[in-house]
């Protein structure tokens, strides 16, 4: 009898702990970054963000979600590795991350072939939704997105027919940014465009404000490091030349380094900006708070996809029955 009592209560706490194990069993993301490499730096940051996203974004239904992190070298074919191990696990449901655009290409097409989601959240080149099928997404904008959202607003602060002056730096690191802006005004900007080079480091600037006074341009589009163009700024008040509008071209530029180091000559200076950490967003303020904590910096706008992407994931979870590639 007693024999009996003992193998039923271990039967009992057996199936109890086998259900617990399956209650709280974690759904796993996850996450490829570009932990080694060039992109080492954002990577640190995103992945500080998607963890404090996982504490903020607690699941509404008491369940947990485990992030799994893999390195992709900053490499296409190392992307693709850390893609096919992850999405040959069973336990993991969903693919995020990706960085720089050619390690998402290469991830979008693992997806593809697993059908397994992947939610790409920074990189930005535009083919990288235009070939992928169903299990694909996208949280930043594509980069044609960027200018077309600027061009736009200068049109209502300067008028289509005013003159533009692009000023860049002639590294070829920036030569990308200067010609998508070229191609895009081409096509939308009914005023008048001439483009001016400097050499990095430019202490005087003579010689191109000279060239954008001749011009009457009214605005004048930046593409550089902060401190050339904080320096060009400043160079402009002592000449007593004021434009319409300093616009700062690319999201990286945008930076309150740039407001400090002009000294106070960046008045009508604009940008475009994918994120502000004073965004009034259901939970924007823990997130700053705690991830401030954890960096003791503001989070830049690598950071915010990740907390938007940790939202999304969250969501989508919440509304489906099942918790599986497909139905998610």
């Amino acid at each position: 009898m007693i024999n009996r009592r003992i193998g039923l209560v271990s039967l009992i706490l057996s199936c109890f702990f086998a259900t617990a194990g399956l209650l709280q069993a974690a759904t796993k993301i996850g996450v490829i970054l570009p932990e080694t490499g060039a992109h080492a730096g954002i990577a640190i940051l995103e992945r500080f963000a998607f963890e404090t996203a996982l504490d903020v974004s607690a699941p509404e239904d008491g369940s947990q979600l485990e992030l799994v992190f893999a390195d992709n070298y900053n490499n296409p074919d190392s992307a693709r590795v850390a893609a096919e191990r992850l999405a040959e696990s069973p336990d993991v449901i969903a693919l995020a991350g990706g960085y720089p655009s050619a390690c998402c290409d290469a991830i979008t097409r693992v997806a593809e072939l697993h059908r397994i989601p992947y939610l790409i959240i920074s990189a930005s080149a535009d083919t990288l939704t235009r070939r992928a099928g169903r299990y694909v997404f996208r949280l930043a904008p594509p980069t044609s997105d960027y200018n077309d959202g600027l061009i736009g607003w200068a049109v209502t602060v300067a008028g289509v027919h005013s003159n533009i002056v692009v000023l860049y730096d002639d590294r070829p690191q920036w030569m990308d940014a200067v010609n998508d802006i070229k191609r895009d005004l081409a096509g939308k900007w009914s005023g008048k465009v001439d483009y001016l080079s400097f050499v990095a480091g430019e202490n005087d600037f003579s010689r191109q404000l000279t060239e954008i006074r001749h011009l009457k341009s009214g605005i004048v589009w930046l593409f550089g490091n902060t401190g050339d163009i904080a320096r060009f700024m400043r160079r402009c008040r002592d000449a007593g030349f004021a434009p319409a509008a300093f616009v700062v071209g690319t999201v990286k530029q945008v930076n309150r380094k740039i407001i400090s180091a002009a000294q106070g000559a960046a008045d009508y200076s604009y940008g475009p900006a994918v994120w502000w950490f004073t965004h009034p967003y259901a939970g924007v303020e823990q997130f700053v708070r705690m991830y401030q904590e954890r960096t003791t910096e503001p989070p830049d706008y690598h950071a915010a996809e990740a907390f938007a992407a940790m939202q999304v994931i969250q969501d989508a979870l919440n509304r489906v029955e099942k918790e599986s590639r497909e139905d998610l």
